[in-house]
């Protein structure tokens, strides 16, 4: 099915579809999408490549985006799996 069909299947236009599939914008129209797909919603929501979880998290906890924004400005390798441990310890 094309991107066209698809849109014209659920009443949206094929730029914003395009727009949905390529996390520039959101949609609440998942029923309809895994309809015309003929997916489960659950199948579709697991394809879909947005981190809104931890966009509201980070929304929440504005000083984590500041850490984030200084650890990237440092220029030094990040060491993803101490940090990982560290955390584990410290539960």
């Amino acid at each position: 099915m094309t991107l066209r069909a698809l849109a014209d299947k659920i009443g949206v236009s094929a730029p914003f579809l395009s727009d949905v599939e390529h996390g520039r914008r959101q949609t609440n129209q998942y029923d309809a999408l895994a309809d015309a797909l003929e997916v489960s919603v659950d199948d579709l929501r697991k394809l879909d490549g947005r981190v809104t979880e931890l966009k509201d998290w980070l929304a929440e906890n504005p000083q984590l985006v500041a850490l984030l924004k200084d650890i990237r400005d440092s220029g030094k390798p990040v060491p993803i799996e101490a940090l990982r441990a560290s955390l584990k310890k410290s539960r």
